[in-house]
């Protein structure tokens, strides 16, 4: 690990790292993780790998262009939508804002995801949905941080903004800063 990863990993708040984290410790999925997910039961998501039957893609309320919105009520904790990882080798994903970082080591390996999660746009730590990436399973997990009414535009946080160029323009947006 590089010594900028560290400083990163050692920014973190220290938690216990559940045993289903596969990525381990100071992982992105660790990071992500809040205690009071409601874990996707394994059963669900292998029986149905790609659902995002909660969510609605339609023109955006926060940016031009599209974004995710939810088509029912969702509760704080809730597993809401899940898929799959396609990693993209070779491509280095500082070059564009349309694929995921997916590795939490890697600041270069791409992945594209399945389902909705390409519209999922950003209010920074201000987003009203998590997701939890499973990088060895190539998998993912959208979860809500809090009661979502049904409308209601869904947003992640972009954890590699703060180090992607191509995140640059995001950040201004958002923080008002280059």
């Amino acid at each position: 690990m590089s010594k900028a990863e560290n400083e990163n990993v050692s920014s973190q708040p220290a938690k216990d790292c559940p045993e289903f984290l596969t990525d381990g410790p100071n992982s992105l999925a660790h990071r992500a993780w809040e205690p009071f997910f409601k874990k996707l039961p394994y059963k669900d998501y292998n029986e149905n790998r790609i659902n995002s039957a909660k969510t609605v893609t339609k023109e955006s309320k926060i940016v031009p262009g599209n974004g995710n919105f939810a088509a029912v009520d969702l509760k704080k904790g809730e597993c809401f939508e899940w898929g799959i990882a396609s990693v993209v080798k070779g491509y280095d994903i500082n070059k564009t804002t349309h694929l995921f970082t997916w590795s939490s080591f890697d600041k270069k390996l791409a992945a594209a995801l399945s389902g909705c999660a390409l519209y999922y746009n950003t209010l920074g730590d201000k987003s009203n949905c998590r997701c939890v990436p499973y990088h060895k399973e190539n998998r993912y997990e959208m979860y809500a941080l809090e009661d979502i009414k049904a409308g209601t535009e869904l947003t992640i946080r972009y954890d590699s903004m703060d180090w992607r160029d191509s995140m640059k323009p995001l950040k201004k947006i958002i923080h008002g800063e280059d």
